[in-house]
């Protein structure tokens, strides 16, 4: 059977049509050949390949409102299909027109008049739709289409066929694809009719069908040629070498370069390409700074002499197979940077060269994404987005390359908790699940440009924005040029600084720029204003851009996450190491036998495991696409066999497979089993200090509280710190991993651990994979250090009797007041007069509150906590490690220590970067040199006004003259004059750029009157003080006796930053209230999570945050401290009803184990 006219996914909210469940219905109906009869052309090429491979014969149509040429209002479509690759352009070009005649109104719908239908060939077949004219229908002479919509249109087509002679056709009138979809239909908005609206088995006159279908047969997608321009490649490289003045150093190996990379250019007929971008390039160097590369282009030295990159490939010794291999049969992306607000003038250049009409902007399609599928049928259920809450933390996360990629909500609902008490409870929620990957709406590439010699309207269709209707992968399936214009925020502020230098030229040798990263003066500095940067750079000494190039690259991901950083800083510290075999050396002895660079990996892929160009081309793909472990894998035994045959073993190629993973994400996929235990270095969250991995993720990711949702807070474990010492860290994220292989590890005391063989573990003094150690190797621990001597505690099996007494001791104390101070206060505690909990006698045991419980073990000269020391190093052995088969995986993201302790103290580990190192050596270079233009420039082009006020705080601390505003000297924005800084009147709250240009041309011409000046004065300068708390508050912080502080007061940078914050110790500090909120325990989101519970009491809680000058913080009024504590007001209450947002306090809190917020103990409102 044939079907003229299918609807699919592509017509955007109209319809749910996936194309891939579209072609199993088509496949299960015996379909022949099928038709896709969409608005425009963003589905064609994907549904012509998919047709091929299910056997089914493909043929491309669209659907397009016809109208008068005096038409104000829509009116019926007609639809049309292309006969051949002819018709099919000429259908692509009216539908283009259509967009260029847009019937004006809210909905600005695209048309073509009824002049253009009748001016179209027989190249394309044209059926009346709805259009049921006489005196048209008769001129035209379109096919008649019945289909089940209407009746009384179908009598009306019928008569029209009948009076004219015309040949009928019939057709399904789908919306969905199967009948049972019309729920799902339903839900996102479809408009249901009485009518069959799904793909039909049958719908008659199928010898008609037939002859159209026979007619279509052998469509093929055009194609587009290769662009040609006039120009000598060669040449233009040979006249660069003058340009750089290369000639004196021009040697065998550069000669012998060049041809090399002429010739495989020339071989793959890129030549025109190369030519094309330079040219582009040529003109954006004349009008702005543009970046010196970005990408693998960097590789290539006949981009460097022709001036696209400012890169020289041969002394960093970049990959130029990473760019173009012999197995490439595609265009090579060329991806350059441009200033943001300059990008159009490029657009504008190439269009005007190469013709408006053979130039256009890509254009994507956005799909449903997990949450997106789930709020959009919740919300058509009515089932509360509470319900929903814990589903949506839980969602599992795949790579694009994962093959059950777009099946995430459905596995999230069937194998997590929270998604199967949800599907218990609204079992129609399954419906999302069918929405995930389906196209949504359309938008823009934000860099995308093709480039044609010929009109792009002959692929795709071309709206009147210049927009194609094309996504990028479908594009270059087609061969159309695809070049990307990208857009980088600090080239413009480099070329606003003004300053006179030779940005291209300039030499990499300033001892002044390397202490700007020594001394870690980085606000500002392109790339290192993020923390994984800042914590890299503390480590390491800046004296050539290899080691800029080398931090850039250690924070990417893959490095980051695998441990290949830590192991990079201590080596280039002179930690010795073994290299894996001298074939892999020679590869990696630069980075201390560590793959930095994706070069390295391609180098190792290529030459020691045998891969060939197409191999080594993909697995280039895969690691810029962050492809997963599931793709990796099916390459091991490749490189294995390969790496054999260089003389490499078995163990040194798995060593080489696992060290080289480090680059990609699969490394992400090293996972502990569920059972796993986690150490906490304090009670969190209700979880115990040795807590499973599956209840932390419970806690912190599938359920957490509504204080963990607002703090975002994460647990704070102990990790290994480079000192060799225990510490708290707190956790970045607890990652959900899916049921793996695992394998159960015993070791010589008894403990036992399971996780998947390629967990890494410090293993002899290393990190590596617990699936390469031996029965006998040293695994590294961590335990608490001993206080001198004394004993730490009773052993497991004779507790029972200590808690026994306590339990009783604690029974007749109910109300008793502290033995020490005589008070009774909302904390009481047990001490054990014996200081180490060794005792069980009820006459050693003390009732005390818990300051008078604090300064007995101060007195005693024991009170410090678990971390105070750290937790020192211990080693156990391996005695046995066997697999367990599958079981449910987790893994923990830690920020800076890539490591945490699990069961029984183990501690466990969970060419781009070149160009852009030039990048961040020249805003060093800019700082270093000139710091009042640094800093203007970044001023005027801060992001905020919260950025620009941070920026100007480092600024000043670093020595910078500002002055926030001068009526005779400012400018509209930041400007330096006579080595001061001055804000502009755009600083000024309320006048914008326009009213500022106006006040500068009016002051420097003398026209500025009494009014004007009245009208500044009178506004608020958002610059006038940076510092308003170390301002106003100066004598507290210098002095805090004068308000009562015995001690000093700290900023919130300084408890923030501070990772050693002894457990339960107080800290002061100030801070504007900029949130707070009254809470209750008893709140319905609680007692649900609490399973019904309710607690009695005092359950009223509030959080608040707060900010200084330095940061902001988050704190809490305990629900034990509502009515209790000593303060400014009267208990939690007065503070809710009466301190408004904005004011400024004084706070004593108190910190446990997490550093982001603390329970406050005391406050005053200052005035």
């Amino acid at each position: 059977m044939i079907q003229l006219r299918i609807r699919t996914e592509y017509n955007f909210g109209e319809t749910y049509v996936p194309i891939g469940r579209c072609i199993q219905r088509l496949k299960e109906i015996g379909c022949k050949a099928a038709a896709i009869v969409d608005k425009s052309s963003w589905g064609h090429v994907r549904w012509f390949n998919e047709c091929k491979k299910a056997g089914i014969e493909p043929m491309l149509g669209m659907e397009i409102v016809v109208t008068d040429e005096d038409g104000d209002c829509p009116t019926p479509a007609m639809w049309f299909i292309a006969k051949n690759q002819d018709g099919l352009s000429e259908l692509y070009e009216f539908a283009s027109k259509s967009h260029s005649q847009k019937i004006q109104g809210r909905r600005k719908t695209a048309r073509l008049f009824k002049d253009d239908i009748l001016s179209m060939s027989d190249n394309i077949f044209k059926f009346c739709g709805d259009v049921v004219e006489d005196k048209f229908v008769e001129q035209c002479r379109p096919i008649i289409d019945l289909n089940p919509s209407s009746r009384i249109l179908n009598a009306k087509k019928t008569a029209l066929a009948k009076k004219f002679g015309l040949s009928t056709i019939n057709t399904s009138d789908n919306a969905f694809c199967y009948e049972e979809d019309d729920a799902i239909f339903e839900l996102i908005g479809g408009s249901m009719k009485p009518t069959p609206q799904f793909i039909l088995e049958g719908v008659g006159n199928e010898e008609a069908a037939q002859e159209i279908a026979s007619a279509c047969a052998g469509l093929v997608l055009p194609s587009a040629p290769m662009v040609r321009v006039d120009g000598d490649l060669e040449a233009l490289c040979r006249e660069g070498i003058e340009f750089r003045k290369m000639s004196e150093r021009w040697t065998e190996e550069y000669e012998s370069r060049l041809n090399y990379e002429l010739e495989l250019i020339r071989s793959k007929d890129f030549e025109s390409y190369f030519l094309i971008v330079a040219d582009m390039t040529k003109y954006a160097k004349q009008h702005m700074l543009v970046g010196p590369s970005r990408g693998s282009a960097a590789g290539s030295l006949v981009c460097y002499l022709s001036r696209i990159t400012e890169i020289d490939p041969i002394p960093p010794k970049l990959y130029f197979e990473r760019f173009i291999d012999v197995s490439r049969t595609d265009l090579p992306d060329i991806d350059l940077d441009f200033p943001d607000d300059k990008r159009g003038m490029v657009f504008e250049y190439m269009a005007a060269k190469y013709g408006f009409k053979n130039t256009a902007h890509i254009g994507t399609i956005n799909q449903l994404k997990p949450k997106s599928a789930l709020i959009q049928v919740c919300k058509a259920l009515g089932i509360p987005p509470i319900a929903t809450a814990g589903v949506k933390a839980a969602i599992i996360e795949r790579s694009s390359a994962d093959s059950r990629a777009n099946n995430c909500l459905e596995d999230t609902l069937k194998t997590t908790e929270p998604g199967k008490k949800l599907l218990e409870m609204y079992p129609s929620v399954e419906l999302a699940t069918r929405l995930e990957g389906h196209a949504s709406h359309t938008g823009v590439h934000a860099a995308g440009l093709l480039v044609c010699n010929e009109p792009i309207t002959k692929f795709c269709v071309v709206d009147e924005d210049g927009i194609a209707h094309i996504e990028k992968g479908a594009a270059e399936s087609l061969g159309l040029l695809k070049i990307d214009v990208l857009g980088l925020r600090t080239l413009g502020i480099l070329e606003d600084s003004g300053v006179d230098v030779d940005w291209y030229n300039l030499q990499f040798d300033d001892a002044a720029t390397y202490e700007i990263f020594n001394n870690q003066r980085l606000c500002g500095i392109f790339q290192f204003e993020g923390n994984a940067l800042r914590s890299i750079s503390k480590e390491m000494e800046f004296k050539s851009l290899v080691e800029i190039d080398a931090v850039t690259a250690l924070a990417r991901p893959g490095p980051f996450g695998g441990g290949v950083t830590d192991q990079y800083v201590k080596r280039s510290k002179g930690q010795p190491y073994e290299p894996i075999h001298p074939l892999v050396e020679q590869h990696m002895q630069e980075t201390y036998g560590l793959p930095v660079y994706q070069e390295q990996t391609l180098a190792i892929v290529r030459e020691i495991g045998k891969f060939d160009w197409k191999e080594t081309s993909t697995i280039r793909k895969a690691m810029s696409k962050r492809m997963g472990k599931e793709f990796f894998d099916t390459y091991w035994e490749k490189f294995k066999v390969g790496a054999e045959s260089q003389g490499v073993d078995e163990e040194a190629a798995r060593k080489t497979w696992e060290t080289i993973n480090a680059m990609g994400a699969w490394q992400m996929n090293k996972c502990a089993a569920e059972g796993t235990l986690v150490r906490i270095t304090a009670n969190n969250a209700g979880v115990p200090i040795w807590c499973p991995i599956e209840r932390l993720y419970e806690k912190y990711i599938e359920n957490p509280s509504p204080w963990i949702k607002q703090q975002r807070s994460m647990p704070r474990l102990l990790s290994l710190f480079p000192d060799g010492k225990g510490k708290p860290q707190i956790a970045f994220n607890i990652h959900k991993n899916g049921e793996k292989e695992c394998v159960e590890l015993v070791f010589d005391d008894g403990s036992k651990t399971r996780c998947t063989p390629d967990h890494k573990f410090l293993i002899n003094g290393d990190w590596r994979p617990c699936g390469d150690a031996s029965i006998g190797d040293e695994f590294l621990c961590l335990k608490r250090e001993s206080h001198g001597g004394k004993p730490t505690g009773l052993p497991v099996g004779k507790k029972t009797g200590r808690k026994v007494a306590i339990r009783d001791f604690k029974g007749g104390k109910t109300n008793a007041p502290c033995e020490d101070c005589g008070q009774v206060k909302s904390r009481m505690e047990v001490h054990h007069n014996d200081h180490n909990h060794g005792l069980i006698r009820m006459d050693d045991l003390s009732w005390l509150c818990s300051s008078c419980h604090k300064t007995r073990h101060k007195m005693a000269g024991d009170w410090d906590t678990p971390f105070d020391a750290g937790h020192i190093q211990f080693s156990k052995r391996l005695v046995s490690s066997s697999p367990v088969g599958k079981l449910m995986t987790y893994d923990i993201e830690m920020p800076e220590h890539h490591n945490y302790v699990v069961d029984g103290g183990l501690v466990t580990h969970n060419s781009h970067t070149f160009s852009y190192a030039v990048i961040s050596y020249w805003t060093a270079y800019l700082k270093a040199h000139f710091p009042l233009e640094f800093a203007a420039a970044n001023l005027r082009n801060a992001k905020s006004e919260d950025s620009a006020v941070e920026l100007l705080r480092e600024m000043v601390k670093e020595g910078v003259q500002y002055v926030p505003f001068d009526l005779q000297l400012s400018e509209v924005n930041w400007c330096v004059k006579n080595g001061i800084l001055y804000g502009g009147f755009t600083s000024l709250k309320g006048i914008g750029e326009a009213s500022a240009a106006k006040f500068v041309e009016a002051r420097n011409a003398g026209r500025l009157t009494q009014k004007d000046i009245d009208k500044i004065n009178a506004c608020e300068n958002l610059f006038d003080d940076i510092f308003p708390f170390s301002s106003k508050y100066k004598q507290i912080y210098e002095n805090p006796s004068e308000a009562g502080v015995g001690g000093r007061v700290f900023t919130i940078e300084e408890i923030v930053s501070d990772e050693n914050i002894p457990h339960g110790e107080e800290r002061v500090f100030m801070g504007e209230v900029i949130y707070k909120n009254s809470r209750d325990a008893n709140e319905d989101v609680n007692v649900k999570k609490r399973g019904g519970e309710i607690l009695k009491g005092q359950t009223q809680f509030a959080d608040m945050r707060l900010r200084d000058d330095t940061g902001a913080i988050g704190c809490r009024i305990g629900r034990w401290d509502w009515n209790g504590f000593k303060h400014g007001g009267n208990g939690g209450k007065w503070f809710i009803e009466n301190v408004p947002e904005g004011a400024h306090m004084l706070v004593r809190a108190k910190f446990f184990n997490n550093i982001r917020f603390g329970f406050i103990t005391k406050f005053k409102v200052m005035e």
